[in-house]
C-alpha cells in the first residue's frame, strides 16, 4: 500500500513523464504519477489506484479483470482482490467482509467505503 506522503517522496526519484506530469517507474509498465491533485498508479493506460490527500483511494480495473491488474492493485492499495466464477470482490485492510468490485471505488483511511467515483 502506498501513502500520500510515501508517493511525494518517491516521485521526487523519478526520471520520467506520463501525459506530460512528473512519474516514476514502479515495475514494468507501471508508474507513479502526479497531476498536481493526486497521484495515480498507471498500469499500462489504466490508473488502477489513485491515492488522494488525506490518504484515501480510489481502484479501478478499466475493465481489465487480469492478474497483474489485480497484483497492482493489491499492491498499491489497502485492499485485497479475490475471484469467484470471473466475478471480483474486494476486501478492505485485513477485513475479511467481501464487496463486489465496482470501477472507481473510493476508499478512506478509515478503511471505509465511501463512494463510487
Amino acid at each position: 500500500m502506498l501513502t500520500f506522503n510515501e508517493c511525494a517522496v518517491m516521485i521526487k526519484k523519478g526520471r520520467s513523464t506520463v501525459d506530460g506530469f512528473p512519474a516514476r517507474k514502479l515495475k514494468k509498465n507501471t508508474y507513479l504519477y502526479y497531476d498536481g491533485n493526486s497521484f495515480h498508479v498507471r498500469l499500462y493506460n489504466t490508473d488502477v489506484v489513485s491515492i488522494l490527500p488525506k490518504n484515501a483511494w480510489v481502484i479501478r480495473s478499466g475493465g481489465w479483470r487480469t492478474p497483474l491488474t489485480k497484483d497492482r492493485i493489491h499492491e498499491y492499495a489497502p485492499v485485497r482482490i479475490s475471484q469467484a466464477k470471473n466475478t471480483w470482490y474486494y476486501s478492505i485492510g485485513s477485513g475479511r467482509k467481501l464487496f463486489d468490485f465496482s470501477e472507481g471505488v473510493l476508499i478512506s483511511a478509515e478503511h471505509i467505503v465511501e463512494e463510487h467515483i
